[in-house]
């Protein structure tokens, strides 16, 4: 018989569908992954991630960007007109699908573009940049370092939200000399603060 853990997380599930975080009990089998999101998503240190072992990185590394993107604010429109938690422009939402969302139609009602369906497109979006990104993943197997930052499989992932995949490549193979920037935070700043995510 499989032993299982009795662990109190907030899930997923209670951050799309409450306003305010509420804990839960997760029963999870040793033998299966931890689909968690995180323990305490509003008091966790970024630099002790890695040690926790009941974090599920990448959910880790979602919610991070939602807090870093728009202070966990699923309706924020920004001055650029990037709209959702994970501030999202209007290129890409067409990318991904859904170009009949504009900023307007979103100011005007953000239950046109919820949270859950915004998280099921920044999933999408990784998925995206992850393909796009593989042909350069050798800098990760390396563990190089590039003008003092550590190249890792989740910092290039949010360098590319921030700057696009192409953004990344030009960092990458400009040796760190083109880092290109969305006017306040450069592709290696991203890349530097997401590094710690083992995704």
């Amino acid at each position: 018989m499989k032993r299982q853990l009795v662990i109190p997380v907030l899930s997923l599930a209670s951050l799309i569908l409450f306003s305010a975080p509420i804990r839960s009990e997760l029963y999870i089998e040793e033998s299966k992954p931890i689909e968690i999101f995180i323990t305490r998503p509003f008091n966790y240190q970024l630099t002790n991630l890695k040690y926790l072992p009941i974090i599920d990185q990448q959910e880790a590394w979602i919610y991070h960007m939602y807090l870093k993107e728009s202070s966990c604010d699923w309706t924020e429109i920004n001055k650029t007109n990037h709209i959702g938690g994970w501030q999202f422009g209007r290129s890409t939402l067409k990318r991904l699908g859904y170009g009949h969302i504009t900023p307007y139609k979103f100011k005007r009602n953000p239950n046109i573009f919820p949270l859950r369906t915004q998280l099921q497109a920044v999933k999408s979006l990784m998925r995206i940049h992850e393909m796009e990104l593989e042909p350069y993943m050798g800098y990760v197997v390396l563990e190089r370092e590039i003008k003092g930052v550590r190249i890792t499989k989740a910092g290039l992932l949010a360098g590319a939200h921030l700057g696009g995949a192409g953004g990344v490549k030009l960092f990458l193979t400009s040796n760190g000399e083109i880092d290109l920037s969305d006017g306040h935070t450069r592709i290696s700043d991203y890349i530097k603060e997401f590094q710690i995510f083992d995704i």
